[in-house]
């Protein structure tokens, strides 16, 4: 009956050589770096009210995931309790493992609360091995809906307050009159 052979893995941090049975193998460890990410011009509001953003990333052995982070400029109030997470913006690589990404990703967010308020959105990058790296802020209004009706813009206006902190609902009920 053949012998069965071994798998060993080992994580190698840095230059070496080894033996196994007689035989030598000499090898040099090249670092891994971070991922590096940048905005390929402004990131700007589409006529539907999109958030287009382009993006130019890369990295040594290949780029795994690719997203924007969108935070409000204005910071809440330190006991709000928002309806809604931060925006979800996954950038689109235009291949799993690329070396070198250069791409354009729209996705609208005039739904989400944030929208029609300052932002500031980061890009980010990370490689197989959970590295990342950030591409410098840019600061922008969120793209959001236009109304043209003075009342549905104060209704939108009063659900955003309500979706970003939920203690500014009234605590009181309303009654209609008959």
């Amino acid at each position: 009956m053949p012998a069965q052979g071994e798998t060993h893995l080992y994580k190698i941090t840095r230059d070496g050589a080894l033996d196994v049975g007689g035989r030598q193998w000499n090898f040099t460890v090249i670092p891994d770096s971070v991922p590096e990410i940048a905005f390929d011009g402004l990131p700007r509001g589409t006529v539907n009210a999109a958030l287009e953003i382009g993006f130019l990333a890369k990295d040594d052995y290949g780029l795994q995931q690719a997203w924007a982070e969108i935070k409000p400029l204005e910071a809440p109030a330190a006991d709000a309790k928002p309806l809604y997470p931060l925006p979800e913006y996954r950038l689109d690589l235009p291949r799993r493992n690329a070396r070198d990404a250069k791409g354009l990703t729209s996705r609208n967010l005039s739904e989400h609360p944030l929208s029609g308020k300052r932002v500031r959105i980061t890009l980010v990058a990370r490689d197989a091995a959970g590295q990342e790296g950030r591409s410098v802020p840019q600061d922008m209004v969120l793209p959001g809906r236009q109304f043209f009706e003075p009342l549905a813009g104060a209704v939108a206006e009063q659900r955003q307050v309500f979706a970003l902190n939920a203690k500014e609902l009234p605590g009181r009920s309303i009654s209609m009159m008959p």
